[in-house]
């Protein structure tokens, strides 16, 4: 189990590259804002007004880059990959403002299930980055998706409805 952790971290957690609020030297620009001697947030606020995606730091930041191109995004769907039959790589391709729509019309019912949760774990863990300052687990997220899907798969098999009158209905698919 340890050995399995190891090679994970080597995989993905190790060549993510730093979070945008820590750079490792490569992006010397962002000393710019955080070395600057002012209040805490006005360089927060400097720093979300660059318009660059708070996780890399390296591009704009957009809805498509933040749950697609941004390299946590890319690693969590490659973990993903190895446990979830997510669709491949080339349906995750822009297509212009609806790429979302136009990726979940070619995804099974699981699939469109696997990849919203996933896009919304990517989302969590965008937010955590820009407002608890915490560099999210590649590892961590996938073990909770993993675990939430289970949960979440779980709890609609045993939903049963009724009415007010106490009849059972059935339930939509």
């Amino acid at each position: 189990r340890s050995a399995y952790r190891l090679g994970f971290s080597l995989k993905y957690e190790n060549t993510v590259g730093a979070c945008s609020n820590s750079p490792d030297g490569s992006r010397v620009l962002w000393r710019h804002i955080w070395r600057t001697k002012v209040p805490p947030k006005v360089r927060h606020f400097a720093w979300k007004v660059t318009g660059q995606c708070k996780i890399c730091g390296v591009e704009e930041e957009s809805e498509y880059h933040t749950l697609v191109i941004c390299p946590h995004a890319k690693f969590l769907r490659f973990a993903m990959r190895e446990i979830w039959p997510l669709p491949d790589e080339q349906q995750f391709q822009y297509g212009g403002p609806d790429w979302l729509l136009w990726l979940l019309e070619q995804c099974t019912e699981i699939q469109r299930e696997l990849v919203l949760l996933m896009f919304w774990r990517i989302w969590y863990d965008r937010n955590q980055q820009m407002h608890e300052f915490v560099c999210p687990s590649i590892e961590g997220s996938r073990r909770f998706l993993d675990a939430y899907h289970l949960s979440v798969s779980s709890v609609n098999d045993t939903i049963t409805l009724h009415d007010p009158k106490g009849k059972q209905l059935k339930r939509p698919d």
